[in-house]
């Protein structure tokens, strides 16, 4: 087993605390928050599927399920062999072992994935849902964009409206317009419900109206 250094052992330690590990790249904190794990395991009645590991990349998710199973491999076969001492522990790490490949270890969008195809009935959703691509959803912004500058040009549209764009126009480069649409709507995709801002009904005074999450509008 790796060695660590005072702080490192407090964080590997540390129970019934939430715990924040800040340390410089490189610093070894996988492998403290897989000796963590492997310390619960082998320490408490606690089973591998119990535990839900989050990383930023499938590649970090992968490396560290690796980590993992070495560390179990080893502490399920202590140096020298089992004896009475280290014996149930090493039946924990074994019994982990086997389970490693369903270890929940993974990036949060594949573990909320997973959640919905185990789930999709109660979240409404068709069981054949899957993840889109990685650059979809830009391809898909651009193209909605697109279709909406062509419909300001549109025998619907105002003259006021059609006004207020060629100003725009005349103000701004394309290029400027559709990054700031793209902050818009990013800013909005970070809101807790981003579509319950919108224009009032006409004849409601103009502006926006706000609405709780229950979707009552409050008219402020």
């Amino acid at each position: 087993m790796p060695k660590f250094n005072e702080d490192q052992k407090k964080a590997i330690e540390a129970t019934n605390a939430n715990i924040l590990v800040s340390a410089a790249a490189g610093s070894g904190k996988t492998t403290v928050m897989v000796s963590r794990i492997a310390e619960e395991i082998v320490r408490t009645d606690k089973t591998i599927d119990r535990f839900l590991v989050i990383t930023f990349t499938k590649d970090a998710a992968d490396h560290m399920k690796r980590k993992l199973e070495d560390e179990l491999t080893a502490r399920a076969n202590p140096p020298g062999g089992r004896d009475h001492a280290n014996a149930a522990e090493a039946e924990k790490a074994e019994r982990a072992l086997q389970s490693i490949d369903s270890a929940a270890i993974s990036t949060i969008h594949s573990f909320c994935m997973n959640a919905i195809r185990e789930h999709f009935d109660a979240a409404g959703v068709s069981s054949e849902v899957k993840a889109i691509e990685t650059d979809l959803p830009e391809r898909m912004l651009d193209e909605a964009y697109i279709r909406a500058l062509e419909a300001t040009r549109g025998e619907n549209t105002t003259k006021e409206e059609k006004a207020a764009v060629n100003k725009l126009a005349a103000a701004f480069s394309q290029t400027d317009i559709q990054e700031s649409v793209r902050i818009l709507y990013n800013t909005l995709m970070g809101m807790p419900f981003p579509f319950d801002a919108g224009p009032n009904p006409a004849g409601s005074g103009g502006g926006l109206e706000k609405r709780d999450p229950e979707g009552s509008a409050d008219g402020s």
